[in-house]
């Protein structure tokens, strides 16, 4: 069984260009260092990354500038 989040996160935040939170589904507003963290952590997970990269190949174009940070 596979846990499912939804964290919404803006693109400006991800990049560090600003400083607007993440959205966690169903919880609210969490820190931006968190949202930050947490998306890095997906993007470095191999089983998360296959997942996502079959969903949207979007996440592809995105990880290696946030792996380098």
């Amino acid at each position: 069984m596979r846990a499912r989040i939804q964290l919404n996160v803006p693109l400006t935040t991800l990049m560090g260009l600003s400083q607007r939170p993440g959205e966690l589904g169903g919880f609210g507003p969490i820190l931006t260092e968190v949202a930050r963290q947490l998306t890095l952590n997906q993007l470095t997970n191999p089983d998360a990354l296959s997942m996502a990269m079959r969903k949207s190949p979007v996440v592809a174009s995105f990880r290696s500038p946030l792996v380098a940070r």
